[in-house]
């Protein structure tokens, strides 16, 4: 039997990682999954910030997202060496992210991604680079006026092939609020997260979903999983009047 390697264009490769997403939105909600994922892993090691904040700024050629958590180069570099092979998937705790992809979710609607991260007070900065069509991430030394003055990360993704000032677009406010309300809905009721979209110097602060609808089964709550007990499972029930 011959077996024969396989070989990948690394470019081309990325880039359809990138289009996994069904659309520019659920792309950029990657960001957020990745934040919350940080949020989860302090928390259970006692590292925490209170709450976790996430702001997204809207511009018509960029889009910034900022939260408290940084990378050190080394886990960068780790990262990249485990491209949709995360080792999410060993950890004790619940993670929402995507397998080591979410780096490369800007494709969906951009050509440059910048990432400035600072892990821990005192460090320096790190600069990392993506663009499409390049077999590999830049490290460089940021400027000092790039340089962030606390730990987080501030990612600056540019080039974009669509305009998020769109009031109807795929990253309006609009659309974006509605889309973190659904997919984040725990997170943002107990106050682990917020997330902010600012947009024309208009701040929105997404808000949990509102149910106008009778609670039913208000004791099928905090249920202790059977194989940790330290996890819990919940489930929120309605009645829908409408009989939809």
């Amino acid at each position: 039997m011959k077996k024969v390697p396989i070989r990948l264009h690394t470019a081309n490769a990325l880039r359809w990682l990138g289009s996994l997403y069904r659309n520019p939105a659920d792309a950029i909600k990657e960001h957020v999954s990745n934040a919350v994922d940080e949020h989860v892993k302090a928390k259970s090691a006692n590292t925490n910030v209170p709450v976790c904040q996430i702001v997204f700024t809207l511009e018509k050629n960029n889009v910034i997202i900022e939260y408290p958590y940084g990378m050190s180069q080394k886990e960068f570099e780790n990262a990249l060496q485990r491209v949709a092979d995360s080792e999410k998937k060993n950890l004790d705790y619940r993670q929402i992210g995507q397998l080591g992809i979410g780096m490369f979710s800007f494709l969906q609607f951009g050509r440059k991604c910048v990432f400035y991260s600072k892990k821990i007070q005192g460090e320096e900065t790190v600069r990392v680079t993506f663009r499409e069509g390049s077999d590999n991430a830049e490290f460089e030394t940021p400027t000092r006026k790039e340089s962030l003055l606390k730990p987080g990360i501030k990612i600056i993704i540019s080039d974009l092939i669509l305009d998020p000032l769109k009031s109807r677009g795929p990253l309006s406010p609009i659309n974006l609020e509605k889309l973190f309300a659904d997919k984040f809905n725990a997170f943002i009721k107990d106050g682990s997260i917020e997330i902010i979209i600012c947009c024309k110097g208009t701040r929105y602060k997404v808000k949990p979903l509102k149910i106008e609808l009778p609670r039913i089964g208000v004791n099928y709550k905090d249920w202790p999983l059977k194989n940790n007990r330290n996890n819990k499972f919940s489930l929120e029930l309605y009645y829908d009047l409408t009989e939809k």
